[in-house]
């Protein structure tokens, strides 16, 4: 599922880091590096359609804005941390999202 994953960034999110020659190695060489890098996440956000929230804080009534990629990249460090799987963190992700 994290090929799925990098594949719908590359494809339908533009997501440019993996350069055409590196894309037969990245599942070997880069994959981390490619976890932990903003422009995947929005890429991916882009490919499955998350959207942007603004919302008011009712506490402090303060505009917000809330990016949508960000709570999934959240999601998956909070989810390493607790010492799980990646390859079922995306199997979850691309499961509810495609």
């Amino acid at each position: 599922m994290i090929r799925q994953a990098i594949q719908l960034a590359q494809n339908r999110g533009e997501y440019k880091a993996i350069k055409p020659k590196e894309r037969g190695r990245i599942f070997d060489k880069f994959i981390s590096e490619v976890l932990l890098d903003k422009e995947f996440w929005q890429s991916l956000g882009k490919a499955l359609g998350w959207e942007d929230k603004e919302c008011i804080d009712p506490q402090s009534c303060c505009f917000a804005h809330y990016d949508a990629w960000v709570d999934r990249w959240h999601r998956f460090i909070d989810h390493l941390a607790e010492g799980k799987d990646p390859e079922e963190f995306f199997k979850e992700l691309l499961k509810e999202e495609i």
